[in-house]
């Protein structure tokens, strides 16, 4: 609708996304938060740690209790470079097992939001890049990239609601199937093109929208550890 240019009777495609964007980290950000309570809770009971980072093959928990010099007698035992850069993100990882996990996860959370900015606009692309043919603008796959995130995050955040009932733990299965089925439908609906032609683009985006959501999810935490 928004690409024929009926935009009237819409909510905008931002202000759509962040308002359900907004409400989704809100809730991922409480349900985290009680279940990293939960495991600290645990921690104090066993003496674990009751979250953990492994850099280098140097798990956060064995940083624990050690002061600066072993840990520098540390990085050293495992053959790794005393760079400037090495030794700051082990002794952020002590920091950071010594600070509160919930705190730390709160903080990933608010980066990951904000990594998704990026996210979007690479979707578009993708989908731009497999309906080059079709001469559709980069606009257009940029709209269909909010509506999809916005999706997203309402089937996410009702799979955190519903999965907190016992006997609806599946439910956090279903999301990815609810997903892909929904990219399937949106890209044969805004694109037209034949079903084993839409399937194929669905699985290859999908696959590698959920590969660039990974490697973003791994440089989120690493940033979360350098800043925190």
């Amino acid at each position: 609708e928004f690409i024929r240019g009926r935009r009237a009777r819409y909510v905008t495609p931002i202000r759509l996304y962040i308002f359900i964007s907004f409400l989704f980290f809100l809730l991922l950000s409480f349900s985290s938060g009680r279940t990293v309570e939960r495991a600290e809770v645990e921690a104090d009971r066993t003496a674990t740690g009751g979250f953990s980072i492994t850099f280098y093959g140097i798990n956060s928990n064995e940083l624990r209790g050690l002061q600066e010099h072993q840990i520098d007698s540390l990085i050293q035992s495992r053959n790794i470079s005393l760079t400037k850069m090495n030794r700051y993100v082990v002794h952020q990882m002590a920091r950071t097992l010594r600070g509160s996990g919930k705190e730390f996860v709160h903080l990933i959370i608010k980066n990951f939001s904000y990594m998704v900015f990026v996210l979007m606009p690479f979707f578009g692309y993708l989908v731009l890049l497999f309906h080059r043919k079709q001469h559709h603008r980069y606009i257009g796959t940029l709209v269909f990239s909010l509506h999809f995130h916005s999706f997203a995050f309402l089937a996410l955040g009702l799979s955190l609601l519903l999965g907190k009932i016992p006997t609806l733990w599946f439910i956090f299965l279903a999301a990815p199937i609810v997903l892909a089925i929904y990219l399937y439908l949106g890209l044969r609906s805004v694109y037209g093109q034949s079903r084993i032609s839409t399937l194929l683009k669905t699985i290859i985006i999908g696959g590698l929208h959920v590969v660039s959501v990974a490697l973003l999810f791994l440089v989120t935490v690493f940033a979360s550890v350098v800043a925190f």
